[in-house]
């Protein structure tokens, strides 16, 4: 038998770092029988008998025994390296693989996790549990197919698994499938009445779908089910801000954070609750906060630059500082960068991409939609790459101008860059900046030959990969532009232009001449009303005689 002994060295050392010496002592079998004296391989199969032969063969009862009591006390880690150390008779044991799968999955190992599972299931065809969990790995690398199938396996073998029946409904809402995404959360609580996850889910899928009474009602359960369920508090604190309803919602983080101190998602939500009331350096603290647990969390990090650049003693030093150091990490994440791309240079048609949370009634979609409009008139191909599943009617509107339209809010950014290099576009443009809901790591991987931001940031993004900012003498004046990371495209008057509205609206005699007096308007969020702002107001309200102010906010 002819052996590639580079090939299978390195395959063989891969069983080893996953713990599977008795397939990596198969292969330095094979290659000794061909080559007798390849010093590596002999080597290496002897520190595997040494290794196997030292350690305590335990029952299988005990090994389980230990592993799940690791796997309770959150040593994950402990888990994995003390599956290293036993036989490949107890590692093929389908519920220790399930257990050190989970541990894989718990450091964010998602391949190991998934082949864990696989060979789980391989043994045992019908370990429903292992289904599921595979299905709940797959759903976390965002390949919703694959979950979905592992999902409708455990429940063709167990139809009454409320677990799964939950795990489906989360891949469901994930692709936007909301009237199954409901049913399968309702047959979980019908089976397990007592289900917290599933009442979280129902919150979480009720608020998405504005009934908001019955989102807090089972928010509420799952917080009744367990008093220690930091993830539905937190999400009812989520609700309730957006309601208005501030007090209720800044005690419901506090008691989240209470519960799971190293819960990162609710420092960052209590940031973005302050940074609402105008609390710049409570916000602030919380966004580092966030940071400092999850160094990776770039929701939070986008919050710190947001509020950095909302509050006025911010110099430009210093947010460039922030966002290139945004970047930075981007470009650690995004180890794959394309560097060419299939796109034709000499087409007569070109491809251009959008990618936002805000093609909708947004201010984003206000200016966007009869853009749009236009460009689709034209030499034009367009993409929607949306980071959320929120429509309404302006996306409904706008949706038939793209060519295709794809909501990517469940997959990786990896994964979405793939998708994006694979649509073979000219020109990527990001709508959003540092704000909600963004999509800029995926810009790190440069997916497109031409990268662009525009219109609903005014500041530099600091991702490198970002070529230019589209603005105007106004928004990005030459004197400022050694503050952003990307070459200034300015347009010659103003960068946006306001979509004609599609109802009708009255135009009367101007309201001044009828009043006697100017009214000034700001119709805003009042996050951006600080204490410069209304000094400068005061001094225009003073220089215009009887004037007055009229402020409007949701």
């Amino acid at each position: 038998m002819v052996i590639n002994t580079k090939k299978a060295l390195l395959k063989a050392k891969s069983f080893l770092k996953r713990g599977m010496p008795d397939q990596a002592r198969l292969i330095y079998n094979q290659i000794l029988e061909t080559y007798p004296n390849n010093g590596e391989a002999r080597r290496s199969l002897e520190r595997i008998n040494s290794i196997v032969s030292a350690t305590e063969i335990l029952p299988v009862e005990s090994y389980l025994l230990k592993l799940k009591n690791l796997f309770e006390q959150g040593r994950f880690k402990d888990v994995v390296a003390y599956s290293k150390t036993a036989s490949f008779e107890l590692n093929n044991n389908p519920l220790a693989l399930n257990l050190v799968a989970a541990a894989f999955k718990a450091t964010g190992d998602l391949d190991e996790a998934i082949l864990r599972y696989k060979m789980a299931i391989e043994i045992n065809p019908n370990f429903v549990e292992a289904y599921n969990n595979l299905g709940t790995a797959f759903i976390s690398k965002g390949d919703l197919d694959l979950a979905e199938d592992c999902l409708k396996k455990a429940l063709e073998k167990r139809p009454g698994y409320s677990l799964a029946h939950n795990s489906l409904g989360l891949v469901f809402a994930n692709l936007g499938r909301n009237g199954e995404a409901l049913d399968c959360y309702l047959r979980a609580v019908r089976l397990s009445p007592d289900f917290t996850s599933a009442h979280d889910n129902l919150g979480n899928l009720y608020g998405q779908l504005g009934d908001n009474e019955k989102a807090i009602n089972h928010y509420r359960e799952a917080i009744r089910t367990d008093s220690q369920n930091a993830s539905a508090r937190n999400n009812l604190g989520t609700l309730l801000k957006e309601l208005g309803r501030n007090e209720e919602a800044f005690r419901c983080y506090e008691t989240a954070i209470s519960i799971s101190p190293e819960f990162a998602e609710a420092y960052n939500n209590l940031g973005t609750l302050c940074l609402s009331e105008g609390k710049y350096k409570q916000a602030i603290e919380n966004f580092r906060k966030a940071i400092k647990i999850k160094p990776q969390y770039f929701d939070a990090r986008s919050n710190l630059i947001f509020s950095i650049t909302s509050e006025a003693k911010t110099s430009s030093t210093d947010l460039l500082i922030e966002t290139v150091r945004f970047s930075e990490l981007c470009s650690k994440e995004s180890v794959r960068k394309y560097q060419n791309w299939n796109c034709d240079h000499a087409a007569s048609v070109l491809r251009v991409g959008f990618v936002s949370g805000d093609i909708r009634n947004h201010p984003v979609g206000y200016f966007l939609e009869g853009v749009l409009d236009d460009l689709s008139k034209g030499p034009f191909e367009l993409f929607g790459y949306s980071t959320t599943y929120h429509e309404d009617e302006l996306t409904l509107r706008t949706k038939p101008l793209f060519k295709a339209w794809n909501v990517i809010s469940a997959f990786d950014w990896e994964g979405v860059a793939e998708k994006i290099y694979q649509d073979n576009l000219h020109i990527l443009i990001d709508l959003a900046g540092h704000t909600a809901a963004n999509g800029l790591p995926i810009f790190s991987y440069k997916p497109a030959p031409i990268q662009c931001s525009w219109l609903g940031y005014f500041g530099t993004t600091g991702i490198k990969e970002i070529d230019f900012l589209l603005g105007d003498p106004y928004v990005t004046p030459v004197a400022e532009e050694h503050h952003f990371s990307e070459k200034i495209w300015r347009l010659p008057e103003t960068y946006l232009c306001f979509t004609e509205p599609v109802f009708a609206i009255e135009i009367g005699p101007l309201p001044a001449l009828k009043n006697g007096y100017i009214t000034f308007g700001c119709f805003n969020n009042l996050t951006k009303i600080t204490d410069e702002v209304v000094l400068t107001w005061a001094s225009i309200l003073k220089e215009v005689h009887s004037s007055k102010l009229f402020l409007k906010c949701k």
